[in-house]
């Protein structure tokens, strides 16, 4: 029964121990996720990302030039990869599996791991590869809590993301246009302009005379006169000139492609920007609504720790006490200039029906 006895005991303190260091190491965490959603942690990371993309524009012109990238240039970005590498772990610490889950964290590993590959090489074989540098600009995602904290950028990042629906679908009809009047271009409008062509109008130009030999060519010509806005004339008023009549099916092209398809497509854009408005708006007040709930029920913990002899209710006394003990609440009035001697005011506004008690639940 001793052995018994002593075996149970060794096990209740074995487990007693376990805990204590499980709550350890999770107080631990919670203090690390705190650090990680910080705002002075996130302009940290902001400051680096630019830092690292003013290392990358040097790396990319001095590799253009053929010239050796200055060691002040492989030295910050090996500075800024160690950096990296150490934020990883941390968050890896703090979150664990979770750290998967969010988009943004599984690119911050992918791009860690392409630069670790890049050094690899580059030490190796002596070799600095371009493609291995541009996945460093993913990073400029971590930003996204800046842009929040400063609402005209948000807006216009929110405008922005909304118009690429509008535009790709814009330029699916554009080029559904343009294959529509490349098909008829070929057939009426190629073997007059083989005609210009002979009588020497496109001695300056050796893609002239070849402009709607074929679909592609035709939809090509179209993109540079009417979407680029080149040369529109040096090869449409020859023929112009030569039967008039195909002014038609020129006019037809420019209404269509430019003063149609591309004004829907600009309607499209500004009514995307209209509705990333009306989404930060209604954004903006969930976010305002939950920050009241938040500060409501911090309030309601406050009074809770205010409320020495725990029957609902704030007494001018207990107001007072948790003024003189409770760090936070007092930080909290000494930020609205509330000092020792505006308790009786704050008390009197706070108790609206002169019972002598605050219901702060």
């Amino acid at each position: 029964k001793a052995m018994n006895m002593t075996l149970t005991l060794s096990d209740h303190i074995r487990e007693a121990a376990c805990s204590a260091s499980e709550q350890v190491l999770t107080g631990g965490r919670l203090y690390l996720a705190g650090v990680l959603e910080t705002q002075t942690f996130e302009m940290v990371i902001t400051f680096c990302t630019l830092l690292s993309v003013i290392l990358l524009v040097f790396e990319t012109d001095y590799n253009a030039g053929e010239q050796d990238v200055p060691m002040w240039v492989r030295t910050g970005s090996s500075i800024l990869l160690i950096f990296y590498i150490v934020e990883l772990v941390i968050r890896a610490t703090a979150y664990r599996w979770k750290l998967l889950r969010d988009p943004a964290s599984v690119v911050d590993i992918i791009v860690v791991l392409i630069d670790l590959t890049s050094e690899v090489i580059n030490l190796v074989y002596h070799k600095d590869f371009a493609i291995f540098r541009f996945p460093r600009l993913l990073r400029l995602t971590r930003s996204r809590k800046i842009i929040k904290a400063v609402p005209a950028l948000h807006l216009q990042v929110r405008c922005l993301l909304g118009a690429v629906a509008p535009l790709c679908w814009g330029g699916v009809l554009i080029a559904l246009m343009l294959l529509f009047w490349g098909l008829l271009a070929v057939p009426f409008i190629h073997p007059v302009n083989l005609e210009v062509a002979r009588m020497g109008l496109y001695d300056d130009c050796d893609r002239c005379p070849r402009a709607f030999e074929s679909v592609w060519m035709s939809m090509l010509t179209f993109t540079q006169q009417i979407i680029s806005g080149d040369s529109w004339g040096q090869i449409t008023l020859p023929l112009i000139e030569l039967q008039p009549e195909l002014s038609i099916f020129f006019v037809g092209v420019f209404v269509s492609i430019a003063m149609a398809l591309m004004n829907v497509m600009l309607a499209g854009v500004v009514d995307s920007a209209n509705q990333a408005r009306s989404e930060d708006d209604r954004a903006r007040s969930i976010q305002k609504e939950e920050d009241r709930r938040k500060a409501h029920k911090r309030l309601v913990q406050v009074g809770r720790e205010l409320d020495t002899d725990r029957d609902g209710y704030i007494s001018k006394e207990e107001l007072r006490q948790g003024f003189k003990v409770h760090q936070a609440f007092r930080q909290s009035m000494e930020a609205m200039d509330i000092c020792d001697r505006d308790l009786n005011a704050l008390f009197s506004i706070l108790d609206r029906d002169n019972s002598g008690f605050v219901d702060y639940a």
